[in-house]
């Protein structure tokens, strides 16, 4: 719970695997680029990189999407699909 950050301030927050989508990047979403795609036990996972050089892996049902490694994307999900979680200071 705690308070809620004002606009322009940073928060982290939690998106479920299968959450995350992949919009043009004329579209709002944190930019990143397709690293990999990958399927095993019946989910395709696929790796990308943000802008900023984290990686996050979005999971779907299915053998393929339409997206290929190089590939430039916006990394996009619903705001309610968010949770935002508290970060531990180990100062």
């Amino acid at each position: 719970y705690g308070k809620l950050p004002e606009e322009g301030e940073s928060l982290t927050a939690a998106v479920r695997s299968e959450y995350l989508d992949f919009g043009p990047l004329d579209g709002e979403g944190i930019p990143g680029i397709i690293k990999e795609k990958s399927f095993s036990a019946g989910m395709l996972r696929i790796t990308v990189e943000a802008e900023n050089g984290e990686e996050l892996v979005a999971s779907r049902h299915g053998i393929d999407y339409a997206l290929s490694p190089g590939e430039k994307v916006q990394i996009c999900f619903k705001r309610e699909q968010a949770v935002a979680v508290e970060e531990n200071d180990a100062t």
